[in-house]
């Protein structure tokens, strides 16, 4: 199978490097979640090498409650992270395998969420509106759902290299997805750079908390 886009090592490694930072301000991450609560569950879907991962479990390394569940498809990237993870001795946080599927089995022992991540990880998948249904299983009518994605519309002379016009989304397009799927935008971010974000809400949640 032929390498995509967001597989290539040098996106990849841009994503937890320095230069990412000057481009996607981590005070974006910072006003997503701003504080804990007792025993918070964070999923970071589509976690790659761990950026948004690794930020929380930093952010919040005095906290004992919040645990952060990180997915992803890719194994080889999985590895690594959970290299980063020993390395570092990152806290709080738990890689887990996802395969490359439009509809999702999550295992049993991951918790409803109370935040889900989604960083520039919708535009990878081949059926976003089937991600966004199929993510709802570990929704509760209190949790946030985060999205952050490379602006199909803007030009930047990095991201247009290494993660082309053609594969990244619109505005539209993504808020066409979210209101096919039942979701409400309930903060968009004002940002200057080639991105977009928004934090959002299911509107009839079907998991429950118990």
């Amino acid at each position: 199978m032929a390498t995509r886009v967001h597989e290539v090592e040098e996106y990849q490694d841009f994503l937890i490097s320095e230069q990412r930072k000057g481009v996607v301000s981590p005070e974006l991450y910072n006003n997503m979640i701003s504080q804990s609560k007792p025993e918070m569950n964070i999923l970071d879907f589509g976690c790659g090498l761990g950026y948004v991962s690794v930020f929380y479990s930093e952010k919040f390394k005095e906290t004992d409650d919040v645990h952060i569940y990180a997915c992803d498809y890719q194994v080889d990237v999985l590895d690594l992270l959970w290299k980063r993870i020993a390395e570092n001795k990152f806290k709080k946080i738990t890689p887990f395998f996802m395969s490359d599927q439009s509809r999702l089995h999550f295992p049993n022992w991951i918790p409803i969420a109370d935040h889900i991540i989604l960083s520039f990880s919708l535009s990878t998948t081949d059926n976003p509106v089937d991600i966004l249904t199929t993510l709802q299983t570990k929704i509760s009518g209190t949790t946030m759902i985060h999205l952050v994605e490379w602006d199909k519309n803007k030009k930047h002379e990095k991201i247009d290299v290494i993660y082309p016009e053609r594969y990244r989304l619109t505005v539209e397009q993504t808020k066409d997805y979210l209101e096919r799927t039942g979701y409400e935008i309930l903060k968009d971010y004002k940002i200057n750079g080639p991105y977009f974000a928004y934090t959002c809400r299911l509107k009839n949640p079907v998991s429950q908390v118990y």
